[in-house]
């Protein structure tokens, strides 16, 4: 599957954290990727929050969509949600005709997604003074500022949304609410439309 073969929701907010490291480098406190076939009935996604306390909860997604009503051109979508960010099988349990192959094909392309957006702290190593440091935030989502356009400001965090999808030919992500999917996690903000 090439690269524009799969449509896909990223949403992301996240705060400056300036100091040696200059004010590129920023925490995620909430992340939201979704990746879908082209018009299939169904879509796979991670979600991260910040919980309070120095906590991030992590989340998979899995994602069904009833039949598509031409008449009101609208889509009915059904959720499983999973703990941590590993796949598992039996969060679809409860979702008639999921299967099994194209899940592990699409949460494979959200991996590499989620890798080419966010970071982990622990792998980030900096120089200084020719010595190798690790960024100090171990436990934490990063990325880097500068790798997003249009952000918005806003209570001294940046939000970011970007859709790769041809909304005039996909019939059923365009119609996937991320305000009702990011209520369904716990934490301490939520992605609105």
């Amino acid at each position: 599957m090439k690269k524009d073969e799969f449509n896909s929701m990223i949403r992301l907010c996240f705060e400056s954290v300036p100091d040696d490291l200059g004010d590129d480098l920023c925490l995620v406190t909430g992340a939201l990727i979704i990746v879908q076939k082209i018009n299939s009935g169904w879509a796979y996604g991670y979600h991260i929050k910040n919980q309070g306390g120095g906590t991030v909860g992590e989340y998979h997604l899995i994602f069904k969509s009833g039949e598509y009503d031409k008449e009101n051109e609208w889509v009915e979508w059904e959720s499983a949600v999973g703990d941590f960010r590993n796949f598992d099988m039996s969060t679809a349990d409860g979702l008639e005709g999921f299967n099994e192959d194209e899940a592990l094909e699409m949460f494979g392309k959200l991996d590499d997604l989620w890798d080419s957006t966010l970071h982990w702290g622990g792998d980030l190593v900096y120089t200084t003074d020719e010595v190798e440091e690790y960024s100090g935030y171990d436990e934490m989502f990063l990325c880097y500022k500068s790798k997003f356009s249009n952000l918005v400001e806003e209570n001294w965090s940046f939000w970011y949304a970007k859709d790769n999808a041809n909304w005039d030919e996909e019939v059923f992500l365009q119609h996937l609410d991320i305000e009702c999917v990011s209520e369904e996690i716990p934490g301490n903000m939520c992605f609105l439309e």
